[in-house]
């Protein structure tokens, strides 16, 4: 009985030592991870800084290029072929706000804080469709996604018009347009013909 017990004694004792050898590892191995989450949140955070800063300055340079007047569509629209393919409209003017109202680079992530905030406002300025009716979850993504798109492009066709008027357009110009909106106008009316028919 006694070997049985200092057998079941020495079994338990093994697992013991096992489980704790496993423990070891394992919390080595969340200190680690954790040391290395610090490490790159600090890296993020220096790219953060280091984003916004020429964000702002490249806003500075906007400003500088349109004599300090305020940035419209149709001076952007001049500026475009000198500006990466990627640049929109919107995102110049956020670069310019963020030069007129930050007079001073970014050096801790908490001044970074009111950056994101102008962000925050000038999408929230956007005019973004509320939605009319209840959606799946699947549906939302993709639903969303469009409306804002859409509204994108409205807000940004409605400033182009307004700097530039169709009425001044070239004869190639109104062309290009229509050919390029015309999917879009063909697809209109057929929700119209669908809405009609519900």
């Amino acid at each position: 009985m006694k070997k049985k017990q200092q057998a079941i004694a020495t079994y338990n004792e093994r697992a013991q030592k096992l489980d704790n050898a496993a423990r070891t590892e394992l919390l080595k191995g969340a200190s680690e991870d954790w040391t290395g989450a610090k490490e790159a949140a600090t890296e993020a955070g220096k790219f953060e800084l280091k984003a916004l800063n020429l964000l702002r300055s490249a806003g500075q340079k906007l400003h500088e290029a349109v004599n300090k007047d305020q940035l419209s569509f149709e001076s952007f629209r001049r500026m475009k072929p000198a500006l990466p393919t990627d640049m929109s409209y919107i995102a110049a003017q956020w670069c310019v706000k963020l030069a007129k109202e930050c007079d001073k680079p970014f050096e801790t992530l908490s001044d970074a804080g009111h950056a994101r905030r102008l962000l925050f406002v000038k999408l929230e300025s956007q005019d973004v469709p509320r939605r009319l009716e209840e959606q799946s979850s699947h549906d939302v993504n993709l639903w969303s996604e469009l409306m804002v798109k859409a509204s994108g492009f409205l807000a940004f066709f409605n400033q182009l018009t307004e700097d530039d008027p169709m009425q001044g357009w070239t004869a190639d110009r109104l062309a290009s347009f229509i050919s390029t909106t015309q999917p879009i106008c063909d697809k209109h009316a057929e929700a119209v013909q669908l809405a009609a028919a519900k």
